[in-house]
């Protein structure tokens, strides 16, 4: 049946799942699309399911870096490239399954020791999470920011509108750290500031693309980053506290849905 999915998933030795694809368009695939830059299209390739012996390769990536809709991240989402070691490549098509197993062997170029590589697929998921959490909770936040205008917009009410205001403006100005607004084409790199998303999706490319071991310049570059999100968190969190905190009570006094909290305060 060439319409049943095709899943294949890349595990390493402790069953662990890094890379899944499919013979099917799923949400990340939609979201990238969605988001692409006309003059730099974005073409998905998908395991084919046509009857008779099919070739199928794997570009040694780890899971996408999480989509979100309404950002230009002209780097694009490929995650960080996968540590050498033995993979077992796992295919499922409805009710069969078989499995394979194989070797990443190591750039004969690289002179990293197994301690280096092992500290450069870690800083490489660190830096990764960072970015897929900042994306996430840009998400919340716009999320947050669209209910607070339902509210509004269904109520009259002096206070709510306060909060809301404040807050959307808090919002707004905390969404433009994040990502660049400005950006319509990849081409408005040379006219408009890379924002937080831009800037670690580029020291992921650059640690990745170095290889082992990782820099002291990279790390010092991590570092800062790590700050800066320190800071867009604690605002998030402030936001939350002082704005989404107190529109939420007004809300739950008047059985009226309740907006996301984009960031826990440990409330």
């Amino acid at each position: 049946d060439e319409d049943a999915e095709l899943k294949i998933e890349i595990r390493d030795t402790s069953g662990t799942v890094i890379r899944t694809m499919s013979s099917h368009e799923g949400d990340q695939e939609r979201c990238e699309k969605g988001n692409e830059d006309p003059r730099k299209p974005i073409e998905h390739e998908y395991a084919p399911v046509e009857q008779g012996f099919n070739k199928w390769g794997w570009n040694l990536k780890s899971e996408d870096v999480p989509c979100i809709d309404n950002i230009l991240l002209n780097a694009g989402y490929d995650g960080p490239s996968v540590s050498p070691g033995d993979y077992t490549a796992r295919m499922t098509l409805g009710d069969a399954t078989s499995e394979a197993s194989f070797t990443v062997v190591k750039d004969p170029r690289s002179f990293a020791s197994v301690a280096e590589i092992a500290d450069w697929v870690q800083t490489l998921a660190d830096v990764k999470a960072l970015l897929s959490e900042s994306l996430q909770t840009l998400d919340e936040a716009r999320q947050a920011r669209e209910q607070i205008a339902y509210l509004m917009s269904e109520h009259d009410d002096t206070e709510l509108h306060s909060l809301g205001r404040q807050a959307t403006a808090a919002i707004d100005a905390r969404e433009e750290k994040i990502t660049q607004l400005k950006f319509e084409t990849y081409e408005d790199e040379d006219a408009w500031a890379t924002m937080f998303d831009g800037q670690v999706r580029y020291l992921m490319d650059t640690i990745d693309d170095s290889g082992a071991p990782v820099t002291e310049g990279m790390r010092i570059r991590q570092s800062d980053l790590m700050r800066l999100w320190d800071e867009l968190e604690s605002e998030l969190r402030g936001i939350t506290e002082q704005y989404i905190e107190p529109i939420n009570s007004w809300a739950y006094a008047r059985r009226e849905p309740h907006v996301l909290r984009p960031v826990d305060t440990g409330n």
